[in-house]
């Protein structure tokens, strides 16, 4: 069973998803409204999900614009998530927890649309996430990629999981990664999977957890997913595989 409960935080709006135990909790930034979320995973996994909603995710997550060159918001925004967001969501999450100091160990972040590149940069400005997962973030961003280039991800961070069209720019990435010791999986996606949300939620969940390679039904939806074809067999068996 998966418990929904929100709250606003001043102009945030968190929703905090939980099952009756957890040891791992994630933090799903910018995710559509029509997104349907893999409840019997996160039971199975014992994992907790908080969704933020940002009307200001436009200029919050902003990285690197010419609107604001030295990220100013977007440390602002990292400020808050420290010392405000994840204390105020984890204390909620305490009495679930089968070891508070699990999710210090097994926190993840996911971004999606103007949160996507955001997700990248935390693990440039902060130890908090042992994974980090982004939607098409924009890696065309030069100042981004130069970035990268001359600065490594904190320690803390273990793995990173893209999720693009830009297969050449991700690679890209995956080689500056590599260097620092990164663990990177670039999962290429097509235009038309973006209408299917939660199978993406589905995939990147399961990479951040490592469940690829030990359970059958997860294996069987990787595999589904990057064979790409595109007929009606195919995708009821993933509607199946993510209910």
């Amino acid at each position: 069973m998966i418990y929904k409960e929100s709250f606003d935080l001043e102009e945030l709006t968190l929703e905090l998803y939980t099952p009756d135990q957890a040891s791992q909790v994630i933090y799903l930034f910018d995710i559509p409204e029509e997104a349907d979320l893999p409840y019997d995973f996160l039971e199975e996994t014992e994992t907790a999900c908080v969704v933020i909603t940002d009307p200001a995710s436009d200029k919050n997550f902003s990285i690197f614009s010419p609107e604001d060159p030295d990220n100013q918001k977007a440390h602002a925004f990292l400020a808050r998530l420290y010392y405000d967001i994840i204390p105020e969501a984890e204390d909620m999450l305490s009495e679930i927890a089968i070891c508070p100091e699990f999710f210090d160990k097994n926190r993840m972040i996911f971004g999606m649309n103007d949160a996507a590149l955001f997700s990248l940069y935390a693990a440039y400005r902060t130890d908090l996430f042992a994974s980090v997962a982004a939607f098409e973030p924009e890696l065309k961003n030069k100042a981004f990629m130069d970035f990268v280039e001359h600065y490594n991800i904190y320690k803390g961070t273990k793995k990173v999981i893209i999720l693009t069209e830009d297969e050449a720019s991700s690679i890209t990435l995956s080689e500056l990664l590599n260097r620092q010791n990164k663990e990177t999986l670039i999962c290429p996606v097509k235009p038309e999977h973006t209408k299917k949300p939660e199978i993406l939620l589905y995939l990147l969940l399961s990479s951040a957890l490592c469940k690829f390679y030990n359970d059958l039904k997860c294996s069987l939806f990787f595999l589904c997913y990057t064979i790409y074809i595109q007929n009606s067999l195919i995708l009821v068996v993933l509607q199946y595989l993510i209910h």
